[in-house]
C-alpha cells in the first residue's frame, strides 16, 4: 500500500513538472510572438516614411525646392499606393495619408525657402517610436527629427548619427494620436 501512494505522488509531480515546462515554452512563444510583430510594424511605418521621402524626391526632382508640396499632390501624381487613402478631417478639408493599419502621414515643404521634405507620422505605439526613429535614421538624406516630447530636436548628419539614448524620452508622448514624430529630409 505504500508503494502504491508513492507512485500516485510522483505521477502528481510528473504532471506538475510537464505543466510548469510547457508554460514556460507557451509564454516564450508569446514573448517571440510580440517582437516579431513589433518589428514587423516599425519596418512597415519606415516603408511608408521611405516612400513618402522618395516620391517627393522624385516628383519635385526638377525643382530647387518642394513649394507647393503636401498629400493631395503626391496621390494627385500617383505616388502613393491605392491601398492608402486620404482620410479627409476638419471644416478646412485638411488631409493625411492613412494606410490600412490606420497609421497617418502628412507630407509638407519644410525649410526657410522649403528646401526639405516633411514627414510626419500620428498615430504609433509610443513603446515603439524610438524603434522607428532609429531604422528611418540611416537614411542619407535626414536631416533633422523633431518629437513632441519636450520639444526634442535631433540633428542628424553622417558624422552626427542618432543613438539609441537620443530618443529614449520619445515613449513619454501624452498622446500619439495628436502629437507626431516629424522627419526633415533634405537633398
Amino acid at each position: 500500500m505504500i508503494k502504491k501512494s508513492c507512485a500516485k505522488a510522483f505521477s502528481l509531480l510528473e504532471i506538475l513538472l510537464v505543466v510548469a515546462v510547457g508554460s514556460v515554452f507557451i509564454l516564450a512563444s508569446l514573448k517571440v510572438y510580440s517582437n516579431v510583430t513589433d518589428a514587423r510594424y516599425v519596418q512597415e511605418q519606415a516603408d511608408v516614411i521611405r516612400l513618402l521621402k522618395e516620391a517627393s524626391f522624385s516628383l519635385y526632382s526638377g525643382f530647387t525646392n518642394f513649394s507647393g508640396l503636401d498629400n493631395g499632390v503626391l496621390v494627385n501624381n500617383g505616388y502613393v499606393p491605392e491601398e492608402y487613402w486620404l482620410d479627409y478631417s476638419g471644416s478646412g478639408g485638411s488631409n493625411v495619408i492613412r494606410v490600412p493599419a490606420g497609421d497617418r502621414y502628412a507630407v509638407t515643404p519644410r525649410g526657410t525657402n522649403n528646401e526639405m521634405v516633411g514627414i510626419s507620422t500620428r498615430r504609433y505605439d509610443p513603446d515603439l517610436c524610438g524603434s522607428l526613429i532609429l531604422k528611418v535614421a540611416n537614411d542619407p538624406n535626414l536631416r533633422e527629427i523633431r518629437i513632441p516630447v519636450d520639444s526634442l530636436v535631433i540633428s542628424v548628419s553622417p558624422e552626427n548619427p542618432v543613438r539609441p539614448g537620443d530618443v529614449t524620452s520619445c515613449q513619454d508622448v501624452a498622446d500619439a494620436y495628436t502629437q507626431g514624430i516629424l522627419f526633415l529630409f533634405a537633398r
